[in-house]
């Protein structure tokens, strides 16, 4: 089992869609309520990079983090074939993230991390047993673009799909339209990512 060390200052349990997404009696009863977080809260997860082509885009990259305990009578997780997987106990799916803002393109205007992490993050939904995760948001071109790598710690016992056919470039307004919910995350530290990552098994290994 990996040792997770999360920052207890900010760390809070994510449910499977934003307070703001569905009212109360509209939410799943298997999704917990969840907490939003102010731009300031992200100063420690932003790693910025040295490299630029165009002065007016910062590249960088995000570390986020999202924890839910997984709904009763899911024995399946489906996930995107990029994600790295590695085992837990318990009935927990932890998750880290890492949003990247790499571009070596040109802009009209000044552009950052901060203003594409929020366009970038997971997705859920069930399925006859399964529950399936997607990242989205990623904007890919032969300049660079938008990432999201993700690391998976899934409950002993639970099957893994790794899904080829899948992309992660969709927008989040249209996963919602196709029965989607969004994942919320919290603020992480890019040291529990690498230590996490250097642990774990390589893609498409369950």
């Amino acid at each position: 089992m990996t040792k997770m060390l999360f920052w207890p200052f900010l760390w809070v349990s994510a449910g499977l869609v934003s307070c703001e997404t569905l009212s109360p009696k509209e939410r799943p009863n298997w999704l917990p309520l969840t907490q939003s977080y102010p731009e300031s809260a992200y100063q420690k997860s932003i790693h910025h990079y040295d490299w630029k082509v165009d002065p007016d885009i910062t590249n960088a990259e995000c570390y986020e983090q999202f924890k839910f305990e997984l709904p009763h009578g899911i024995k399946r997780l489906s996930l995107p074939s990029k994600a790295v997987v590695y085992r837990l106990q318990g009935r927990e799916v932890i998750g880290q993230l890492k949003k990247i803002l790499s571009s070596a393109g040109h802009t009209d205007k000044p552009i950052s991390i901060a203003d594409y992490r929020p366009k970038m993050g997971i997705v859920a939904k069930i399925s006859r047993g399964t529950l399936h995760l997607s990242a989205y948001g990623a904007q890919d071109s032969f300049e660079g673009g938008t990432y999201v790598m993700l690391l998976i710690g899934v409950p002993e016992g639970v099957k893994v799909h790794f899904a080829t056919d899948r992309t992660d470039e969709q927008h989040l307004e249209t996963l919602i339209q196709e029965g989607w919910w969004p994942v919320s995350t919290a603020p992480a530290l890019k040291r529990n990512y690498d230590r996490i990552l250097s642990d774990a098994k390589l893609p498409g290994t369950p």
